[in-house]
């Protein structure tokens, strides 16, 4: 685990010279703690970008242009699909930007929910207790590639 965590604390001279990574974490309102938990990870790894609604939006700002803008410009798309989101209109229409921006989609699913527009795509389940550690490893992969 320490080999993993130094490999996270490195800078990636890719991303150095060119631009920050940007990961978008989508999921319902009710999921916020797990969301958070992994945000709370994502930040330490140096030029690493976490956009996490309760954390980056202000109230009174227009949330669909601003989410949609902030999807378009990410490296990396994550979605917590649970009960919960497979009820939740935004995060479906967030899903559907992600698909029709061609970004790295990471679907961390709950068991027994359907992928819907991400049918057929690999994904991390939920229900392991590794999940978060997972994502997190999958994220770092992508932002060194």
């Amino acid at each position: 685990m320490n080999a993993f965590v130094e490999k996270l604390r490195k800078p990636n001279p890719k991303n150095a010279i060119e631009q920050r990574f940007k990961v978008f974490i989508s999921h319902s309102s009710e999921d916020t703690v797990i969301a958070c938990e992994l945000r709370d990870l994502l930040v330490f790894i140096p030029e690493m970008d976490v956009i996490l609604d309760v954390c980056n939006f202000e109230v009174g700002e227009r949330l669909p242009e601003i989410i949609e803008k902030e999807i378009k410009e990410s490296d990396c798309f994550v979605v917590f699909l649970t009960k919960n989101a497979e009820k939740s209109v935004w995060v479906n229409q967030e899903i559907g930007v992600a698909v029709s921006a061609g970004i790295k989609i990471i679907p961390i699913v709950e068991k027994g929910v359907s992928l819907g527009l991400l049918e057929g795509m690999k994904y991390i389940s939920l229900d392991s207790k590794k999940a978060i550690i997972e994502a997190l490893s999958t994220i770092s992969d992508y932002q060194t590639k």
